[in-house]
């Protein structure tokens, strides 16, 4: 299956229904920045990973397995700080 990657500035859904996350990448902007992914299209789902990142510097995550994590409902993510993008790599 071939991965896709969806950039995002700002909190919601990236992807609806079953897969794996393969990365995740946050680029702090003018603020210290947060990234929450959640199995889930809303904001209220199971939490799979949190990032954090300073002021104009990044935080990366790749999954252990070459297979991805998976989630079930979809992907959400919140993000907090100002100016802060996050990259996220999915099958």
């Amino acid at each position: 299956m071939a991965s896709n990657l969806k950039n995002v500035a700002a909190t919601g859904s990236i992807k609806t229904g079953k897969g794996v996350i393969k990365s995740v990448a946050l680029q702090g902007g003018s603020a210290n920045s947060t990234v929450s992914v959640r199995d889930s299209t809303s904001g209220s789902g199971t939490v799979i990973l949190s990032l954090a990142a300073v002021i104009g510097n990044s935080a990366t995550w790749t999954a252990g397995d070459r297979q991805g994590v998976p989630f079930v409902n979809g992907i959400h993510v919140t993000i907090v700080g100002t100016g802060a993008a996050v990259s996220v790599e999915y099958e």
